[in-house]
């Protein structure tokens, strides 16, 4: 998935989102792209911007984009489940790091 196309994807997934902790999502231009930046309820903005990256004449830009899907996907939602699974990881790598 090119940059362009992943950041509208992207773009709609965070609004549709309804997570508590988002304020606000907008688009922003920087880098000659449409980026994302997403506020918090607490204050804190973050600014995503996509890049992406193919093998020596692997996708042609200048061409169309080749859209390959997969049958059967489901994204899994990003609630507070996936905080549960992460954090472990997070919490081990961080005492890991003290050490």
């Amino acid at each position: 998935m090119r940059p362009a196309r992943f950041n509208d994807y992207l773009f709609g997934l965070l609004q549709q989102a309804n997570h508590q902790g988002i304020a606000k999502v907008e688009p922003y231009d920087a880098a000659g792209q449409r980026n994302i930046r997403v506020v918090g309820t607490d204050g804190i903005t973050i600014e995503l911007m996509a890049v992406g990256s193919a093998p020596s004449g692997g996708d042609p830009w200048q061409k169309p984009e080749k859209i390959v899907t997969k049958p059967g996907y489901e994204p899994r939602p990003m609630g507070d489940s996936y905080r549960e699974w992460q954090e472990p990881s997070i919490r081990a790598y961080h005492e890991q790091a003290r050490e």
